[in-house]
């Protein structure tokens, strides 16, 4: 499983924008964090990298979102070593 954190540039159309938002929100792969003007964060969990590129590549192809800015990504053997590390403290 790969966890990636994303920043999505929505459309000023709010017709667009609406579409953009509707798709985050039924996808289950996504979770909407905070928005900001036309900026949303969004947390994406997927079972590979390359299905979290794939769905990167779906998400720039709305016409609805404008640009998307990779914040973080950690498969799950780096997030399990986080968390042992984490719990060590």
């Amino acid at each position: 499983m790969a966890v990636g954190g994303l920043i999505l540039s929505l459309s000023p159309d709010l017709a667009l924008r609406q579409s953009a938002e509707d798709c985050v929100r039924s996808d289950p792969r996504l979770e909407e964090g905070p928005r900001h003007r036309l900026r949303m964060a969004v947390v994406a969990t997927t079972d590979t990298l390359g299905e979290g590129h794939d769905l990167c590549e779906a998400l720039l192809a709305h016409p609805g979102i404008e640009n998307l800015e990779v914040a973080y990504v950690a498969p799950e053997e780096e997030r399990a070593a986080i968390v042992l590390t984490e719990g060590d403290e």
